[in-house]
């Protein structure tokens, strides 16, 4: 199971019995460093109905923009969400528009 997640790598020592593997994390991080995109952290207040967070969502998914991590605890507010989330500088831009427009960023620059 751990090859299926390894890529060979041309073999320099020009033996049969060795083979070297590259870890396929590491080659999806050059290829993600090779675009130009950015992490931002939306700090969200949502009202506490069913589906509000699927609001938000498709207002990334229309955009493109890909959500790496949702972080919600009750404990310290019950309408605060914080949504990391990652793409093109122009299209975060776009996102901090339509969900200050929906009414989940009370202002538009909520940047980490």
């Amino acid at each position: 199971m751990v090859q299926s997640l390894l890529l060979p790598v041309k073999d320099t020592m020009k033996s049969k019995r060795y083979k070297r593997y590259i870890p396929f994390s590491s080659i999806r991080k050059r290829l993600r460093s090779k675009h130009n995109s950015m992490k931002k952290t939306y700090i969200t207040t949502m009202p506490n109905h069913i589906g509000a967070f699927l609001k938000a969502s498709e207002c990334f998914a229309a955009l493109g923009i890909n959500i790496t991590r949702v972080s919600y605890n009750k404990a310290v507010d019950s309408h605060t969400l914080f949504i990391e989330a990652e793409g093109a500088p122009e299209k975060l831009i776009k996102a901090d528009e339509m969900l200050t427009k929906i009414g989940y960023l009370k202002t538009p620059n909520h940047e980490k």
